[in-house]
C-alpha cells in the first residue's frame, strides 16, 4: 500500500473540479440527462463520505455540493 497523503481540502477540489467538468460537458453537448448528472453525483458523494468530507445519506444540507467542506 502506498504512502501518499491526500488532505481533506484537496480531495474537497478534485470532487469539486470533476462535477463542474461533467457540468460543463453537459452543456457543451447540449444534452441534460438527469440519470447521468445523479450517477455523477452519487458517485463523488460516495468518494467524499470515504474520505470523510460528508455525512452519511440524510445528514447533509441541501443545495450545497456535498463534497465541499464546512468553512
Amino acid at each position: 500500500m502506498g504512502l501518499d497523503l491526500w488532505f481533506r481540502e484537496d480531495v474537497a477540489r478534485i470532487l469539486a473540479s470533476t462535477w463542474e467538468a461533467m457540468r460543463s460537458a453537459q452543456r457543451m453537448s447540449g444534452h441534460a440527462n438527469a440519470d447521468y448528472q445523479r450517477g455523477v453525483e452519487d458517485t463523488l458523494r460516495a468518494v467524499g463520505l470515504a474520505f470523510g468530507l460528508v455525512q452519511p445519506a440524510g445528514a447533509v444540507r441541501p443545495y450545497r455540493h456535498d463534497w465541499e467542506i464546512e468553512p
